[in-house]
């Protein structure tokens, strides 16, 4: 299992371009991704479950991968948000 922490630097936050864009991703992966802002818990395949997380511009994300590729998988997920869309 592996996890990456990522807080959230632009305006409007965790919006719909970032949201599909990590579950692109995710949906590559074989790995289970798990992305969780305080108690709120998504399916990183899901970009309905991902926008509900609610996540404005300062939150907190910790993204979780369990799987064959999970180390894959967590950079390129950290790489959407160093890429500039979201971090």
């Amino acid at each position: 299992m592996r996890n990456a922490n990522i807080v959230i630097k632009t305006q409007p936050g965790l919006h719909l371009r970032i949201a599909g864009r990590l579950c692109e991703h995710a949906r590559k992966s074989q790995s289970k991704i798990i992305v969780r802002k305080g108690d709120r818990v998504a399916d990183g395949r899901s970009i309905i479950e991902l926008l509900m997380l609610d996540a404005p511009q300062g939150s907190e994300l910790e993204i979780t991968a369990e799987g064959e590729d999970e180390d894959v998988v967590i950079a390129e997920l950290e790489q959407v948000f160093i890429d500039g869309e979201g971090i």
